[in-house]
């Protein structure tokens, strides 16, 4: 009897708990609980000291309104100049929709995708309040999808997030794909002023009232790169697929403004920028999560259609969206605000972490390939590389960084590398030589390393287990089945057996082609990893090097990578020029100049090298080359065809007066953030730093003035405590 009582008690106090909570709690994988707003819940309002965020029209709108000022934002458009009453039904639904969800028939096959905003679908929903978070659950009765949406107030903004296990589906019929977070907040007409900030290369703006972008087509720009596009098989200057390598938007309407951060699922995400056409005059740019990917299915010859797989993305999805400053808007304010999130995450920014190098890559050979046999090009050995070394220090090159490039058996272009030197360039013991001489002269040396590149005639990996395969289980290769991608597990297996035979030589570090700009994954039943996944290997994989205290230079400029990586290569100077974008602004180096040194094309490359180097003034580029001993005509026919001059001899004094130069003008910056870039007029340009220095750029052919100070055609100034430098 006295076991029954207990048991009725216990039962009751469990009934209570339930029900003093706010629906049901599940704890995953150690992470904080999800919980559910329960049917017929109905609160709609949340609140910190400045914010006071609704949602309103059964959960279909959401408003937040700074208490301060009375600035007011919604999910459906605020500007003053949009009007809702001449949208027909439809499109009033779209642009009053809270999120768009794409979903798909995966047993049918066909490849549609239902891109439904959420007045368009029947659905009930429910809100409840629980520990500073308002949580909306959401019943989509017409694809049979349950999910949650939970609100959260920050002192700056607000942050919504989809908790994984907040979505369900429950049919037999449909499955999520995609989720387009608060798609119109950002809605902007064209006689708005102001634009929208994306990351595409080095950050491009989209100007409301530049009337190239009505009626473009909507583009979407995947973050990390995108597998699929097969884009990271080709040479960077014939790239189609943009580059976003940050994880941010920021929206600029009318003097006010914000930043939008994915800062979960940004693995799985895209950033869309939507353009105005004559039936719907309005503008928008959002975050994009996906849930499922859509591959191109092998066995359709006469069209593309998309499968997609059958298994959804886990982990929980989040976008914080940051407010600026009334009147403070521009991209250096959005780039601020986001240097801002990024020191809240434990980046640290700072002179004494960031040098003024001359960055040389040197390349020493090559094999062309025959129709029988290979033949070895040699264009640097051991011994010139220590002359060119030697030579550059005693010109006035204080601060040297050398990578080698080519050293292997079988020369560059040929991965996986295994550490086995070529003996025509000197071996093991020229290499030895070479590094003694190095660092007798202070000078680093890194060796240059492709993480994913794996070559068919090269040999020494498996197409069945290390290389990545797509979703519809098709190899991911070129046209001609010659260059693979290995898979994140077989890329760190034969990365730490180099390591470890490279290890014994007193090398300063990597260089590390692939990890920074292409977040591999793969279906490969036999090493499968997810882009979420593969992220983590990176990170662990460049903590562990970073905290041997290895320099590390990385090809690419991903978020993930920032923090680790000592220099980035390969840091676009603009974007990819799509028609709608009005023009590119450097957002990215607005972010990381201070926190790691970066550079672009190799000055010997440049077809403008005096305006190459006005460009790494203005963008806080540091100076780089990449030479060779021998000139580069027994290139011609090799893979590598493109490095079409870089004799040194030819190049030795131009790089040893451009790096002097610059180092003495701008060197002492590298630690500084740099705080604004702003044009002045036309091609003059101001650059503000933290120390309070100013750099003016000019590339027109004439000299300008602007603040006092008179730049020369073609040239810059630097003004620092009121002297010109």
């Amino acid at each position: 009897m006295r076991k029954g009582k207990y048991m009725l008690w216990l039962l009751l106090l469990s009934a209570l708990l339930v029900l003093g909570g706010c629906g049901r709690q599940e704890e995953v994988d150690g992470s904080a609980a999800v919980i559910y707003a329960p049917a017929g819940s109905s609160d709609t309002v949340l609140e910190n000291e400045r914010y006071r965020l609704t949602l309103e029209e059964n959960y279909s709108v959401m408003t937040i309104v700074d208490k301060n000022t009375g600035e007011k934002w919604s999910s459906s458009p605020t500007d003053e100049y949009f009007d809702a009453e001449a949208l027909n039904p439809m499109w009033r639904m779209r642009t009053s929709s809270l999120f768009q969800l794409g979903y798909t028939n995966i047993a049918a096959g066909l490849g549609v995708i239902m891109n439904s905003p959420l007045l368009q679908m029947d659905y009930t929903a429910a809100g409840c309040l629980k520990d500073g978070q308002l949580y909306v659950s959401y019943d989509l009765v017409q694809p049979s999808i349950r999910m949650t949406l939970a609100f959260s107030l920050e002192e700056d903004g607000f942050r919504v997030r989809v908790p994984f296990d907040g979505i369900e589906e429950y049919g037999t019929q449909f499955s999520v794909v995609s989720l387009a977070v608060l798609p119109y907040m950002s809605g902007a007409t064209d006689e708005a002023e102001g634009y929208y900030l994306y990351p595409d290369g080095s950050g491009a703006v989209m100007e409301f009232q530049d009337i190239a972008h009505i009626g473009a087509s909507s583009r979407s720009y995947m973050l990390y790169g995108d597998v699929q596009d097969y884009d990271c098989f080709r040479l960077p200057f014939e790239s189609e697929t943009a580059r976003a390598m940050l994880p941010v938007y920021g929206v600029n309407i009318n003097d006010r403004g914000y930043v939008a951060i994915l800062t979960q699922g940004d693995t799985d995400a895209r950033i869309t920028v939507s353009c105005s056409t004559k039936m719907v005059a309005i503008n928008g740019v959002y975050g994009e999560f996906l849930y499922r990917r859509g591959f191109a299915d092998a066995r359709v010859k006469t069209s593309t259609v998309l499968s997609y797989a059958g298994g959804i993305i886990p982990g929980d999805r989040e976008i914080y969206y940051r407010f600026l400053e009334t009147g403070n808007t521009d991209y250096s304010a959005m780039a601020a605000s986001y240097r801002g999130y990024l020191e809240s995450q434990g980046m640290e920014y700072g002179a004494e972490q960031v040098d003024y190098p001359l960055f040389l890559d040197i390349l020493m050979g090559i094999e062309e390939e025959g129709l029988l046999f290979d033949e070895w090009r040699q264009v640097t050995d051991f011994e010139q590389a220590a002359q060119m070394a030697t030579e550059l220090k005693e010109q006035g090159v204080e601060n040297l960084l050398i990578n080698l490039k080519g050293y292997t058996k079988h020369g560059y272009y040929s991965e996986p590398n295994s550490f086995r030197i070529n003996s025509s360039l000197g071996g093991r013991a020229g290499l030895k030589r070479f590094l003694k001489t190095a660092g007798e002269l202070e000078v680093p040396v890194t060796l240059d390393y492709h993480m994913l590149y794996a070559r068919k005639r090269t040999g020494g990996f498996s197409t069945q287990k290390d290389i990545v395969y797509l979703g519809n289980y098709v190899a991911l290769t070129d046209e001609e089945e010659e260059l693979y991608l290995l898979g994140p597990k077989a890329a760190l297996d034969k990365f730490g057996k180099f390591d470890g035979k490279a290890g014994e030589y007193e090398t300063a570090g990597y260089s590390l082609g692939g990890i920074g700009d292409t977040l591999a994954y793969s279906y490969n039943t036999r090493s499968r990893s997810g882009a979420a996944e593969t992220l983590a290997q990176w990170k662990e994989l460049l903590g562990g090097l970073s905290d041997q205290g290895r320099i590390l230079t990385v090809e690419g400029g991903n978020a993930y990578v920032l923090g680790y990586a000592d220099y980035l290569k390969d840091i676009p100077d603009r974007d990819l020029g799509f028609r709608f974008t009005t023009r590119s602004v450097p957002f990215f180096q607005l972010v990381v100049h201070g926190l790691a040194g970066y550079m672009t094309e190799a000055g010997n490359l440049s077809g403008d090298l005096a305006g190459e180097k006005l460009k790494w003034v203005e963008y806080g580029y540091i100076p780089y080359f990449e030479l060779t001993c021998e000139g580069s005509e027994d290139l011609m026919y090799t893979d590598y065809n493109e490095l079409f001059t870089s004799e040194y001899g030819r190049w030795r004094d131009e790089a040893v007066r451009i790096y002097r130069e610059l180092s003495e003008s701008i060197g002492f910056l590298a630690g500084e953030v740099m705080e604004e870039h702003i044009s002045l007029g036309k091609e003059l340009y101001r650059v503000t730093y933290g120390d309070g220095t100013r750099v003016y750029v000019n590339y027109a052919d004439f000299e300008q003035t602007a603040d006092g100070v008179t730049v020369p055609a073609g040239d810059y100034a630097v003004i620092t405590d009121s002297v010109e430098r």
